[in-house]
């Protein structure tokens, strides 16, 4: 059962903003964009890194095939090189530590030639007798569409490309008629249905970002002044306290007035606040414009509780 979330709670979050829009055209405003294109590559990065490799297994293999089978001359060998030179810098690309920066920006380039070529090399080998080649045409639409990280706009782009090419090269060939128009139909009909399908994860994929961001930040904000709320507070103070220890620096602790701490392994975040509230409380009781500061005579006679770790329990 879906959850329905409070949009109004967060006004200034850009992912409610973008759950409001609908993004109808499955494309974010820059920066959300730029973070979810970023979320995805990184969520899908096994899946490419084992679609580019077995690509240019394949790749390697078929040029090997080639070359054993008589040496090709001229644009067959040409378009060996091409598709097995992209096919192992994508892989290349996708296992390396430089996948994050640089896959998706050679993979929209580097993609589409290489469909366009695999394609014309399916139709010269069906052409050739070889109708078993024939079989590898889904594989060039399921790649763009479902398994290199590309968006929605990118694949489509891409799988249109693809078949284009394959029904030029097929005339160019003279690919028997029959066959043609049997792949060719088959060919629009995996298009026709790839897309659908690829823009209806898409959508899926865009609203359970939003919405998974969004509940971050409810979970983080408070529901009537739209603040931080206390858990988001206590984590930070604890982050800071630790780099306040090791750099041997203090801290100020705001609530309403400003009791600096030096802070020390044997003392504790939550043991500050309660130090801070204390001279809070000190300073209401005083009256109104005044100031409390805690010093180290305080220390000795505020009991807090909280303020100096105690001892672990020893067992009996």
């Amino acid at each position: 059962m879906g959850v329905r979330l409070n949009l109004a709670a967060v006004p200034n979050s850009p992912y409610a903003a973008e759950l409001l829009r609908a993004q109808q055209d499955l494309r974010f405003s820059p920066e959300v964009e730029s973070e979810y294109v970023r979320t995805h590559l990184l969520d899908s990065r096994l899946l490419i890194r084992v679609t580019c490799a077995l690509a240019a297994v394949l790749a390697i293999g078929r040029g090997v095939e080639q070359t054993a089978a008589g040496f090709p001359v001229g644009g067959p060998a040409i378009a060996i090189a091409l598709v097995t030179i992209a096919s192992v810098l994508l892989a290349a690309l996708a296992w390396s530590s430089a996948f994050e920066r640089h896959f998706l920006p050679f993979a929209r380039v580097i993609v589409p030639i290489r469909n366009v070529v695999v394609a014309a090399c399916i139709a010269a080998a069906a052409a050739d007798g070889q109708r078993e080649m024939l079989m590898f045409l889904p594989v060039l639409l399921f790649g763009p569409f479902f398994f290199l990280g590309l968006s929605y706009r990118t694949a489509l782009f891409t799988s249109v490309l693809t078949a284009i090419s394959y029904i030029v090269h097929a005339a160019l060939f003279g690919l028997a008629l029959p066959v043609a128009l049997r792949s060719i139909a088959f060919l629009v009909i995996a298009l026709a249905g790839c897309a659908v399908a690829a823009r209806h994860l898409e959508r899926l994929s865009r609203s359970s970002f939003l919405e998974t961001r969004l509940i971050s930040e409810l979970a983080e904000h408070d529901t009537l002044t739209g603040t931080k709320n206390r858990r988001v507070f206590d984590e930070h103070l604890a982050r800071v306290w630790s780099q306040a220890i090791a750099e041997r620096r203090t801290i100020a602790i705001l609530l309403i007035d400003v009791a600096v701490i030096d802070p020390s392994a044997a003392r504790t975040p939550r043991g500050a606040l309660q130090l801070a509230d204390q001279a809070l409380y000190a300073a209401k009781i005083s009256g109104r414009n005044c100031v409390r500061v805690m010093n180290e005579a305080d220390y000795g006679v505020l009991v807090t509780g909280v303020f100096a770790k105690q001892p672990s329990a020893e067992k009996v």
